[in-house]
């Protein structure tokens, strides 16, 4: 019996033990499976000034356009698809693209693949 005990003690170490190495990685892939949001991840310090996001979200309306294109508004005063400056860090920026679909994101993506916001950092995320 002391043997079975010992096994069921190394089975239970070695299953937390890989739950909490890996946890990164579990963490990530709920977030774009289950939640199907895409985090760019660049951390606060590396991320650049808010003046340079606007810059580039001003240089990019047809890309932008082409993004809300995907889903038109029914009406003027609301968008199903939106494409804006966020600040996440004290002056410094990031783009956040909200959309209300997975089908929407595949297709956001497609558009990214062939155009992109200049290496500004963007967030993808599921309404």
């Amino acid at each position: 019996m002391p043997g079975k005990k010992i096994l069921i003690i190394l089975i239970f170490i070695l299953l937390f033990g890989g739950l909490y190495y890996f946890r990164e990685k579990i963490y990530v892939t709920y977030v774009d499976v289950i939640l199907d949001n895409r985090y760019h991840g660049v951390a606060c310090e590396n991320l650049p000034s808010l003046s340079d996001v606007d810059k580039v979200l001003r240089n990019k309306e047809n890309l932008v356009n082409r993004i809300k294109s995907i889903r038109p508004d029914e009406d003027e005063n609301h968008s199903y698809i939106s494409v804006d400056v966020n600040e996440p860090c004290a002056n410094k920026g990031e783009i956040m693209i909200r959309y209300p679909s997975h089908d929407d994101r595949v297709k956001i993506e497609i558009i990214l693949k062939d155009d992109s916001f200049d290496g500004i950092p963007y967030n993808l995320i599921n309404n």
